[in-house]
């Protein structure tokens, strides 16, 4: 009986489906309480819905039964991460790659924290290190695809994205990214389907909820502009954004002289004050829009119509 339920734990918890696995290991957790698997895969959960103390908590019991298990690692590694520890992260990477060589989990984690640092390279070496492993998986397509967005190269992304969807219709990475290649390239019902896709087979999926907010910024008529004048910096280098802004900001001024040496005084007022605005539309444009992300994912509901 505990084999199946552990199964159905493990199943729900790739599902998405969080409450439901918890709930079968509360009850396997009752039966056997120092089970190093329960614990382990209940701090998964806890981690997917930003239970960070809780996650430690049972990560703690659990690599003080059995410290060689190696998704304990990975585990703690995803706490350091929402607690911003990336240091820390990669070393517990490196710990669970130690008692298991051909640990993707790790590789693919490894990718993320060195994405998190700007340190592309060495986030591609660790998805070239994963293919040699599970050449056909269909998460890893998707990793490679994140990676390529993420450094600009939409049409490689959009390659693996597909492929990855081909494989695997379901998987949830794939469809994200699908949806956010498409909203970049303003396909908007295309990206609202992937959604909707993953919201509907897993409602507390933050990155589908994201993804749905995003559209929807984009959708707005003050926030839309806002939005991909963002996006257009975000696929830039950050030297490439920097010598954009400066650019933008000797243009102005630039012009603003020019038309003030012709006569213009009133036109030389005018450009001033419009990147002054420009500015402030920016600035303003973040906690905004961060406040409004928020207001969706606390509000999200879907209704038959949706």
């Amino acid at each position: 009986m505990n084999d199946y339920k552990f199964e159905m734990a493990q199943r729900h918890y790739a599902q998405g489906a969080y409450e439901a696995s918890i709930s079968f290991l509360k009850e396997l957790l009752s039966e056997d309480p120092n089970s190093p698997e329960f614990h382990g895969l209940l701090a998964l959960n806890l981690i997917e819905q930003n239970r960070i103390h809780a996650a430690e908590y049972e990560l703690k019991i659990a690599l003080n039964q059995d410290p060689s298990l190696p998704f304990l690692y990975t585990a703690s590694a995803q706490v350091c991460i929402l607690k911003n520890d990336l240091d820390t992260a990669l070393s517990l990477c490196d710990q669970s790659l130690s008692l298991e060589v051909d640990n993707t989990d790790a590789l693919l984690l490894k990718n993320t924290i060195y994405t998190l640092l700007n340190q592309y390279d060495q986030a591609f070496a660790c998805l070239e290190q994963a293919a040699q492993i599970e050449p056909d998986s269909s998460t890893l397509k998707a990793a490679f695809g994140e990676h390529y967005f993420d450094t600009g190269n939409n049409s490689a992304a959009l390659d693996y994205a597909t492929q990855a969807l081909q494989s695997d219709p379901q998987n949830i990475a794939a469809n994200v990214l699908m949806g956010n290649i498409q909203l970049s390239l303003n396909n908007i019902e295309e990206a609202e389907y992937h959604a909707k896709f993953i919201i509907l087979q897993n409602p507390e999926n933050n990155a589908a909820l994201t993804l749905f907010a995003n559209i929807k910024m984009r959708q707005n008529i003050v926030f839309g502009l806002w939005w991909r004048f963002n996006s257009a910096l975000a696929n830039l280098s950050h030297l490439k954004s920097a010598i954009m802004l400066i650019g933008a900001y000797l243009f102005f001024n630039l012009l603003s002289q020019i038309t003030d040496d012709l006569g213009y005084s009133q036109a030389s007022i005018v450009i001033s004050y419009s990147w002054l605005a420009f500015v402030v539309y920016t600035w303003v444009g973040i906690p905004n829009y961060q406040r409004k992300l928020a207001k969706e994912l606390e509000k999200f509901s879907f209704n038959s119509k949706f």
